[in-house]
């Protein structure tokens, strides 16, 4: 028998009428309507671009991460999670991403749509994207046909939650350099909440995208992420080559 979903906190008409925001839902209650609620769950997963796999763990139970970020998230406060390959910095980041969304989802706007805010304050909105997929996209727009330039930079930039997903991984051009450094700019002087995750310290990163462009470059992008983000580190054994290492010990 499926748990009961929680109920949504209830809100005044007039307090929806003058844009009066609804309490978040707990992150309890994120999970349990993960698991138990489709339509939720698809509404996170459509709304934060969440990868397939990642959101499947969610659903399936993978634990909350032990410190509550949403505030920090809410007030524009951002992370930088880093460690080595395969300890789980990805499924950190899409977790805080998810439990942000979900608990400001509403059955009653629409299909689990998101809830009012007041009136003058941003709206909600989450946005995942892998960084090598955002240097693809960057590079798009010299095609015809496709977004702009400018489109693109603006829907990055415009986001109230960006997570960045394996911050120097790929190999970029110092034009690309230049159009991320407008985007981490554009969020950082908007004090939008922006998490990145990466195999490198921010020093390392520096270095890293030194390699592809103008230093000065690199670093104006790193100095902007030390100041937005709370550093994060992941650290443990590579969970994706556990079942190998164990096949290993066996012979």
């Amino acid at each position: 028998v499926s748990a009961p979903a929680p109920e949504a906190p209830v809100a005044s008409p007039e307090a929806l009428s003058v844009g009066g925001a609804l309490p978040p839902l707990e992150v309890a209650d994120v999970a349990t309507l993960a698991a138990t609620d489709r339509a939720f769950h698809e509404a996170v997963v459509r709304k934060t671009g969440i990868p397939p796999r990642f959101a499947r763990r969610i659903a399936e139970g993978v634990a909350a991460p032990e410190h509550a970020y949403d505030a920090r998230l809410a007030r524009g406060g951002g992370l930088y999670i880093y460690g080595p390959r395969g300890v789980g910095k990805t499924e950190l980041a899409c977790r805080i991403a998810y439990d942000y969304a979900g608990s400001r989802l509403d059955p009653r706007f629409g299909n689990w749509a998101y809830r009012p805010v007041p009136k003058g304050r941003p709206k909600h909105g989450v946005r995942f994207v892998v960084s090598a997929d955002l240097m693809t996209e960057l590079r798009s727009t010299f095609d015809k046909g496709g977004d702009s330039e400018a489109d693109v930079i603006r829907r990055y930039v415009n986001v109230p939650v960006l997570i960045i997903d394996d911050l120097g991984k790929d190999s970029s051009t110092q034009w690309v350099l230049a159009k991320l450094f407008q985007i981490v700019n554009g969020r950082y002087e908007a004090e939008r909440a922006t998490i990145v995750t990466s195999q490198y310290t921010q020093a390392g990163l520096a270095a890293v995208l030194s390699e592809y462009g103008r230093k000065e470059d690199a670093l104006a992008i790193v100095s902007r992420l030390a100041e937005m983000t709370e550093r994060v580190k992941v650290d443990g054994p590579d969970r994706r080559m556990a079942p190998c290492d164990a096949e290993g010990a066996g012979r």
